[in-house]
């Protein structure tokens, strides 16, 4: 369990050495942070943890079902879908105790219209704030880096008025 000091991040991600530096970046900057890649995993740490972001890879291979997250039926297309299924109906549900925290979807393909389409869906059911970063698209890297200053300056605002 964190400290309510701690920075908790929780990072959905099926290939962690894909972005191992990143990673270390975060705890550079002063985050916790768990990477998970099962449905199971992203629940308990949920729930057992006062998570500040959440950062996703949509594409999580080899996840077929969200059966233990009570997610019946579900098409998750082998993984291919996975994060967007978990950020639809559970993450961003309408009734998510989870719908606060800030996210950043990563993923290593660029948007197509239906992505695009489920981003803009999800940001508008409010809460916290969603952006997305394609993994392999030049610059990223800073964009990525940009994006934990930003978050970290959201928490220091509000740790102020609190």
């Amino acid at each position: 369990m964190t400290q309510a000091n701690q920075k908790f991040i929780l990072w959905v991600e099926d290939r962690p050495e894909t972005v191992e530096s990143q990673i270390y970046e975060a705890k550079n900057k002063g985050y916790q942070v768990e990477v998970v890649a099962t449905p199971s995993t992203i629940k308990d740490v949920l729930e057992q943890e006062q998570v500040v972001a959440i950062i996703m890879d949509v594409m999580l291979y080899g996840v077929r079902n969200l059966k233990n997250i009570k997610i019946d039926v579900a098409t998750t297309e082998d993984g291919l879908e996975a994060g967007w299924v978990l950020l639809e109906r559970f993450i961003r549900a309408e009734d998510s105790p989870y719908a606060k925290i800030p996210i950043l979807v990563l993923s290593a393909r660029r948007l197509d219209d239906t992505q695009q389409v489920r981003l803009e869906e999800l940001r508008l059911r409010g809460g916290g704030k969603i952006d997305y970063l394609e993994k392999a698209k030049r610059g990223w890297l800073k964009e990525f880096s940009d994006w934990l200053d930003k978050l970290d300056q959201q928490l220091r605002e509000k740790n102020t008025h609190a």
